[in-house]
């Protein structure tokens, strides 16, 4: 059995709905490349090459994977927050209709 439900939004409100999604994969697909194009080397050079301070890089690396989301998550609200460094770019939110 389907149940559908009809929402009723007002004008305009599913073209809102769309450009936040639209912002949300835009924001999730830049956000990949970015660490991908930033990892891949990385991961290469650690994983086929031997060279002084590989203990270290493997060692930051792993801090870093071990860090909470939260926490990461709660840093880059405080640095893209309007008071934050890079709140004057008016990147951390979805912008306004």
């Amino acid at each position: 059995m389907t149940l559908l439900i009809q929402v009723q939004l007002p004008d305009g409100g599913w073209a809102y709905i769309l450009s936040i999604i639209f912002v949300s994969l835009q924001v999730s697909v830049t956000a990949v490349g970015v660490s991908t194009l930033v990892s891949l080397p990385v991961a290469l050079l650690v994983g086929f090459t031997d060279f002084p301070g590989k203990r270290v890089v493997t060692a930051v690396i792993n801090t870093g994977m071990g860090f909470p989301s939260v926490v990461v998550g709660l840093v880059v609200l405080i640095l893209l927050s309007n008071s934050g460094p890079l709140g004057g770019f008016d990147l951390a939110f979805t912008p306004r209709r």
